[in-house]
């Protein structure tokens, strides 16, 4: 049997911070709350369609639907917000049935599709199509027109798609990119690692390298933990606690990333 010497392609995110204007961070708003609400809308109608018939829904249908919801009045919202995305959404529900299904057929335990909160996970919008960057530091965005980003776009390459989302009230934009994994040279060396909890790591010739630490922002996130216990849900303050707890907790995921990308040099 001949080794096919071709590398196989991967998919690797590259994630940039977006910088949109207030008009444009509220219509970026809209846009993922559209989204949101198609995803459940047309989850919860499939849903009723199969126990009502005991048949399924495909994009086609979900489609025709969309089109005519958007000359309706009360849905007239959604043609505030690019139909690219919502057209994105339709697809990706699909997607995800056939990996329910698909699942199923192989005897494993399947996911069922989930509807999606304002305050649970993080949602966003995705984009598929070509990628257009003005000037190496703007990107046209359907319906929002130029948004700026912070960061080296000479890596982008090969995009098949991108999402854009909120965290901690800053906006970032996620690009799919396919990229081939470079090959490294075998060595006759060899190394064993004994991971620890003190320890990040322990090497067999004795090297070794001492766990991550964040004490300060560890000690401050319990606090406003403790805090937002005793604050009425999805209140005022508690929102504005839970915003407080998402940055700290992300900084603290960051120092851990910078660390652990550091320390497997």
């Amino acid at each position: 049997m001949i080794k096919s010497t071709v590398a196989e392609k991967q998919t690797r995110r590259i994630t940039y911070r977006l910088y949109p204007n207030k008009a444009k961070s509220e219509l970026l708003e809209k846009t993922v709350g559209c989204c949101r609400f198609v995803w459940n809308y047309f989850l919860d109608f499939s849903i009723c369609y199969h126990e009502g018939t005991g048949d399924h829904l495909s994009y086609n249908d979900w489609s025709k639907i969309l089109t005519d919801m958007k000359k309706d009045e009360d849905y007239s919202f959604l043609n505030e917000v690019s139909s690219i995305c919502l057209q994105q959404t339709l697809r990706d529900l699909e997607l995800a049935y056939k990996n329910f299904f698909r699942r199923i057929k192989k005897g494993e335990i399947p996911g069922f599709p989930k509807f999606k909160r304002k305050f649970g996970k993080r949602s966003g919008c995705r984009f598929v199509g070509a990628v257009i960057i003005i000037e190496k530091k703007y990107l046209q965005i359907p319906k929002l027109g130029l948004v700026k980003l912070k960061g080296d776009l000479s890596q982008l390459k090969n995009i098949s798609s991108y999402t854009i989302y909120e965290s901690c009230g800053e906006w970032y934009v996620s690009f799919v990119q396919a990229f081939i994994p470079k090959k490294f040279k075998k060595t006759k060396k060899s190394v064993s690692l004994d991971k620890g909890v003190k320890r990040l790591y322990t090497r067999s010739d004795g090297e070794y390298k001492e766990a991550f630490k964040a004490t300060k922002e560890q000690e401050r996130l319990r606090k406003l933990q403790k805090n937002i216990s005793r604050k009425k849900l999805k209140s005022g303050k508690w929102a504005k606690t839970k915003l407080r707890i998402s940055r700290i907790s992300r900084k603290i995921a960051r120092k851990r990333k910078d660390y652990l990308d550091k320390a497997s040099v």
